[in-house]
């Protein structure tokens, strides 16, 4: 019973590691930091804590809580045809590869048109644009202004740009971005802003958010680098911003 009280009262708090294992050595005076270091990692797993860095974390509703799953994109056909093309023409090259069509998940309104995103290191673009105009099959367009992007993108159009340095990388597969680059990106990336409304943005983050395993710690870095951090703050966590 004592501990149920507990928990409703710290239900939604950000707690730091020690005021957490205060409030748990007070329901176990027995109990050990290796044991509790063991009970985190299997709350964190079934959704009921979320870790925010720095030894904070965040206390979930126990009654509505779910194992936060890992993104994973299943890539498309495009995404597989071009991954291996460019994979192949330049093996040692930085890139990733990804569409706005991931976006769909999280919005109310699917996107009209998808739009695949190429970023490379700058010294590849024009040899990266280069094999996929010869493959005479992709429409391209390298860095277009807002107003070309509007008169020539169309379904599946390519738009290839410079890959930000220190760009988060997911672990499983370097060409596809992590889910705390395409949040930072929705303010990061200027032709997002063109394909979903503005409107859409806290229900994107609220999705994300309750459903998949988020790095605060490394969305914080590279929102900071995009200089766009102050900007996606409001849709966090509201003591995320003091991590």
């Amino acid at each position: 019973m004592q501990q149920e009280k507990t928990a409703d009262a710290i239900s939604g708090k950000i707690l730091r590691r020690d005021e957490l294992f205060a409030l748990r050595r007070r329901e176990n005076p027995n109990l050990t930091q290796n044991t509790f270091s063991w009970q985190l990692a299997e709350e964190i797993r079934l959704g009921t804590l979320q870790h925010l860095g720095r030894n904070t974390y965040r206390v979930n509703d126990m009654n509505t809580a779910y194992p936060m799953k890992k993104y994973n994109y299943p890539s498309s056909r495009e995404i597989e045809e071009l991954t291996k093309l460019i994979r192949e023409a330049y093996p040692f090259a930085e890139f990733q590869i990804w569409e706005s069509a991931q976006y769909n998940e999280f919005l109310n309104h699917l996107l009209a048109k998808n739009i695949i995103f190429v970023e490379s290191e700058k010294m590849l673009i024009e040899s990266i644009y280069e094999t996929l105009r010869k493959a005479e099959k992709y429409h391209v367009l390298v860095a277009p202004t807002l107003n070309e992007m509007k008169r020539y993108v169309d379904n599946n159009t390519i738009i290839l740009t410079k890959l930000t340095t220190q760009s988060p990388k997911n672990k499983d597969d370097s060409t596809q971005p992590p889910l705390e680059k395409l949040l930072t990106d929705l303010y990061a990336n200027r032709y997002l802003k063109c394909s979903i409304s503005i409107d859409e943005y806290s229900q994107v983050f609220n999705r994300a958010l309750t459903t998949y395993q988020i790095s605060f710690p490394r969305l914080k870095r590279y929102a900071q680098r995009r200089n766009v951090y102050d900007k996606i703050l409001p849709y966090l966590f509201p003591e995320a911003g003091e991590i």
